[in-house]
């Protein structure tokens, strides 16, 4: 498991013009660090927050996915091979907005109150 910040940066890198150049960037994709699956009691109940400039913008868990986990897995292994460390990217939830130069987000992922992992990235237009 790990978090990402990614929909807000498309957002803003749409509306100035640039189209899927996003995905080219130098650290388009911060990831928070990896955790063991052992660290996770249930991971169809992950509550998931996003932040941008102390607000709340985003608030979802993994129950509401569309497909479950294990389904997302099994789905994806019968069209390609699997590797450890591969990353499933899979939306997003209600709520995302356009990213500014200099915002800074904030994304938690915890587990009955209990917070397992975080990410907080300052957003800079390339120059």
């Amino acid at each position: 498991f790990f978090f990402q910040a990614e929909d807000g940066i498309r957002d803003a890198q749409e509306s100035r013009g640039l189209g899927d150049v996003y995905k080219r960037q130098d650290n388009y994709l911060p990831i928070s660090d990896f955790l063991e699956v052992s660290q996770i009691k249930n991971p169809h109940n992950i509550d998931l927050l996003l932040k941008i400039g102390g607000k709340e913008r985003q608030k979802g868990n993994t129950k509401d996915l569309v497909f479950n986990i294990n389904k997302l897995i099994e789905i994806s292994s019968s069209y390609m091979t699997l590797n450890p460390g591969d990353l499933f990217l899979t939306g997003t939830p209600p709520g995302n907005d356009t990213v500014v130069d200099g915002d800074v987000l904030e994304c938690t992922m915890s587990e009955d109150g209990k917070k397992l992992a975080e990410l907080n990235v300052q957003f800079n237009y390339p120059k």
